[in-house]
């Protein structure tokens, strides 16, 4: 090719694929795009007409470089703005984890977040503390500058969304880091915050954040990357008492949701608690349309249709970052000669979600899961157990999960107790046919029925 004088060499390549991998819709995955098979190109330079080369892309040293300079960003992480008084905070104790869970609480309970920021187009913390509302960026940049006057270690960390695939490994793409949080080292342990719910608890970020590695925008750690899912995780237990009377199974059941399945809780309900006050403010909604159930009763549904339980009450009580439940349960059963129950009617997930013996791609749990299960059944006058579960546990190597199922008859009462849980987050294709028999053996076990034979 002859441009401008200058004799330039160009090569034609055709690349043909084989043996590609179907693409199925699979559980547990972070991005669909990440395990297409394709091929990308993408222009890092070029070498212009004098010889010289032309870099148009930046690597994460240069980026960090880039933000530091920012005044919108690393700039005004320099500067004294007064935060911690004008959020009411006069004092701090000597520890730091209690220093900086109060700093972000403050934060949580009195700045709204909204989408568009009241900073407009630089970002103004004064603005921020008027208004009271704050977008993402405003919040969780208000939250390291607060920690900073704290002199606490908190930095700005990047990363992709869930389902937004994972960093190129060498050059940046700024439009894929689109995800802004809090990195607070203290004693060389990172703790993962955001500001921008009011329902996570501190160390919790939202679970589109949980996506691989994140990069923190600091001097001294120009090209640190660190791991996006922290030891946070899913934590359910429940305790149950149950009798039988007249074809009845009554009882109580107690509950216990930390960790994730609070905030999916607490997130429900707020956003229930939002459309209804959204709906009281919209005067030309069709009446006939109207949902003529509060928010209390829509969460309410919601719960009993989750647990596949019939007939529940409970009371929602709050403890710091948990849920405590109480129900009474009453559910009708056959009662005859033989009388037949299943005792684990909660399990873990709604179903197995790994039936298929074989996967296209890796499985990226996005945090760990703790299930725990426990149900005293009495025996009623007139029958013996005739079956019980036996007990089983099943484990996968390097205690990546692990399942425990205890029975027991004694003083005439059936005990069963059940712990699932899942410590490893990522399984490779290689890793799964064992995590798919784990899933199997574990969910066919849960489903084992007591049996009670009339004497």
């Amino acid at each position: 090719i002859n441009l401008g004088g200058q004799s330039l060499d160009a090569r034609h390549h055709i690349y043909e694929a084989e043996k590609i991998s179907p693409l199925l819709e699979e559980r547990f995955t972070t991005s669909e795009s990440e395990y297409i098979s394709h091929v990308e190109f993408d222009v890092t330079g070029f070498k212009d007409l004098n010889g010289q080369v032309r870099s148009l892309k930046k690597n994460y040293d240069e980026f960090t470089d880039l933000l530091l300079e920012d005044k919108n960003f690393g700039k005004i992480l320099l500067e004294e703005h007064g935060i911690l008084s004008q959020l009411g905070i006069t004092k701090l104790g000597t520890d730091d984890v209690k220093n900086a869970e109060l700093i972000y609480n403050a934060i949580c309970d009195q700045i709204k977040t909204v989408d568009d920021s009241p900073s407009k187009n630089s970002l103004d913390f004064k603005k921020v503390l008027s208004t009271k509302t704050g977008d993402e960026k405003d919040k969780n940049m208000l939250l390291i500058a607060a920690l900073r006057e704290a002199k606490l270690k908190a930095f700005p960390v990047l990363s992709y969304s869930r389902g937004s695939g994972v960093p190129q490994p060498y050059y940046v793409d700024p439009y894929g880091l689109n995800v802004l949080t809090c990195a607070l080292d203290i004693d060389g342990k990172y703790h993962l915050l955001d500001a921008t719910t009011t329902y996570l608890p501190f160390g919790f970020v939202p679970t589109y954040s949980l996506n691989s590695v994140g990069l923190i925008i600091d001097e001294a750690r120009k090209g640190t990357w660190i791991k996006m899912q922290t030891n946070a995780n899913n934590n359910v237990a429940y305790g149950i008492k149950l009798s039988l009377d007249e074809g009845k199974i009554t009882g109580n059941m107690k509950g216990k949701y930390k960790g994730y399945s609070a905030a999916n809780i607490f997130r429900k309900k707020e956003e229930q608690d939002n459309e209804e006050n959204n709906n009281d403010e919209d005067d030309e909604s069709d009446e006939e349309e109207e949902d003529d159930k509060s928010s209390e009763d829509r969460f309410k549904d919601d719960i009993i249709d989750g647990w596949g339980v019939a007939d529940l009450t409970y009371t929602l009580k709050t403890r710091e970052d948990a849920v405590m439940l109480e129900a009474e349960i009453e559910k009708e059963i056959d009662v005859d000669d033989m009388i037949y129950i299943e005792p684990i009617a909660i399990l873990p997930f709604k179903e197995n979600p790994f039936t298929n013996k074989e996967r296209v791609s890796p499985v990226d749990f996005a945090y760990g899961n703790k299930f725990r299960y426990s149900v005293t059944i009495e025996i009623p006058e007139g029958y013996e157990v005739e079956e019980l579960p036996e007990k089983s546990i099943i484990t996968l190597p390097n205690d990546g999960a692990k399942f425990v199922y205890g029975s027991n008859e004694i003083s005439g009462k059936v005990q069963l107790n059940v712990s699932f849980e899942i410590k490893q987050l990522f399984f490779t294709l290689e890793e799964y046919p064992l995590l798919q028999e784990f899933f199997t053996l574990s969910f066919e076990k849960m489903q084992e029925l007591v049996v009670l034979k009339k004497i």
